[in-house]
């Protein structure tokens, strides 16, 4: 089954659920070889709802803004790369 992304009413993009190609996500996963993979996409569940906000990684974004969120387990992210630690 697809997930399709969707648009809300204020020109957020999400998912109603997790992509098939998507897995949780650690903090390993955002960078490769010490760089930051921008342009990454990657999805944060909302707190409040049962969407999941479509995110890109920015040279702006850190691992301590991540980090409650991972630990939350409600980060996803499509890659193929493992977590070696959390």
């Amino acid at each position: 089954m697809t997930v399709e992304k969707k648009i809300d009413r204020f020109g957020w993009e999400y998912y109603d659920q997790v992509p098939e190609d998507f897995k949780q996500a650690c903090l390993d996963d955002f960078h490769h070889m010490g760089r930051l993979l921008i342009g990454q996409e990657f999805i944060i569940k909302y707190a409040d709802t049962q969407k999941f906000q479509v995110c890109y990684i920015s040279e702006r974004l850190t691992g301590r803004f991540l980090l409650p969120f991972i630990q939350a387990n409600r980060v996803f992210i499509k890659t193929e790369k493992q977590c070696q630690n959390l």
